[in-house]
């Protein structure tokens, strides 16, 4: 198994734990006095492992109209214990008939478990939520639009925070209030702002903190003599996209602009229109955002040439299929294999042969790159690509010995 295979399998069991989060914080106040900092869920996940089973104050915090005229949404909060530590929970869901549940796209109300593989919840200790002031996320839920593809029919901002945490301002939208355990929510129309919140806690005591999503993760030490590692600048737009062999949301590639020149690339992910994300396809909710964090340069990529023109990368996503009617309609089978990356200049077209069927690929104009979908696993049986090249010669190599 390839590195990039591993990587992307550990990524595939992390997603629906913790997609969807604010970015690191950035502080006003001084070293001396600092106010709680915001956190990713993957930094709090340690805390949130624990089947969140109620034992006392299991009631709504905060409600929200649904755009639609549908059921209105809510955060249900309780307290939980983990091996004898109080923790304090949150949901998200909707409102029918005096119960908390939840409706996905199409289909019928349904009652929420005190559960976190339920429904969307944060679940955290006391001293740890005073610690990080607040859980933030932001995700939109996945409609079917009049031409058949998917757009976001709403957009839903929720979380809970510390008690001493008054407000959540959020920097492209309005002031929410916290509830008498902490929740807040927010839900708009359609895709109100891609990608995860930024903005302001505003504390009991008048002070401020900021959170924001744009703060870039710490660089590796440069090595004496080496020329420092190249890292993706300016906008990132859509080099690529394949179709999902299920009949979901399909899969994109993007390309930013490095800062020696190279291309860097994100890994391959959903789309929901333009943007990339994970989907949550039981609950239908789309959580935009790189997958995997910030772009890999062309430094961190499997180096082209004339020799090995395709070094492709091999990714496994153990994923359901989000409409069991139309995988069995397509014979298709869950999880996805992914073959992806940038080729050499020189690679005018390219075809995949493996154990399933036979597809011609022409590399993508920005950044130079391939993206093909693949629903299960090769359990036997070679993948190879040949690249055809501008001056008429062919190459052919294995990608993989079976198994990815």
């Amino acid at each position: 198994m390839t590195r990039a295979l591993r990587r992307n399998v550990a990524l595939a069991a992390v997603l629906g734990v913790a997609a969807g989060a604010v970015g690191a914080s950035a502080s006003r106040e001084p070293a001396a006095a600092p106010a709680p900092p915001v956190v990713t869920a993957a930094d709090a996940a340690p805390k949130t492992t624990a089947s969140p089973l109620p034992h006392a104050r299991a009631r709504i915090d905060a409600r929200a109209d649904d755009p639609h005229g549908g059921a209105p949404w809510a955060m249900r909060s309780f307290v939980s214990d983990h091996r004898g530590t109080p923790l304090h929970c949150a949901q998200l869901g909707r409102m029918q008939g005096g119960r908390f549940g939840w409706i996905a796209t199409g289909r019928r109300f349904r009652a929420a478990r005190y559960d976190s593989l339920d429904v969307p919840t944060f679940c955290d200790s006391e001293r740890f939520l005073a610690r990080i002031g607040a859980q933030i996320s932001r995700a939109a839920l996945v409609s079917t639009a009049r031409d058949g593809g998917a757009v976001a029919a709403a957009t839903i901002t929720y979380g809970h925070a510390a008690a001493a945490v008054r407000e959540v301002a959020l920097e492209r939208g309005p002031v929410l209030r916290t509830g008498r355990d902490g929740a807040f929510l927010l839900v708009q129309a359609g895709q109100a702002d891609a990608g995860a919140p930024a903005g302001e806690l505003r504390l009991r005591d008048g002070r401020r903190r900021t959170f924001d999503r744009t703060i870039e993760p710490p660089r590796p030490p440069r090595r004496p003599g080496r020329p420092p590692p190249e890292r993706p600048i300016g906008e990132a737009v859509l080099a690529t996209r394949a179709p999902d062999p299920g009949g979901g949301l399909p899969w994109g590639l993007f390309v930013a602009r490095g800062t020696r020149g190279a291309s860097c690339f994100s890994s391959p992910g959903r789309l929901l229109r333009t943007r990339q994300g994970h989907l949550d396809a039981r609950l239908g909710l789309f959580y935009a955002g790189f997958i995997g964090g910030p772009l890999r340069c062309a430094d961190t990529f499997r180096r082209a040439s004339r020799r090995r023109p395709a070094p492709l990368e091999t990714g496994l996503y153990g994923l359901h299929d989000e409409d069991p009617a139309g995988r069995n309609q397509l014979r298709r089978v869950d999880g996805r294999t992914l073959l992806y990356g940038p080729v050499h200049p020189d690679v005018v077209a390219l075809t995949i042969r493996t154990p399933r069927d036979v597809r011609t690929l022409v590399p993508s104009r920005a950044g130079h790159a391939v993206l093909a979908v693949y629903d299960g696993s090769f359990p036997a049986g070679p993948i190879t690509v040949t690249s055809r090249m501008r001056d008429g010669s062919s190459v052919t190599q294995q990608v993989s010995s079976g198994g990815a």
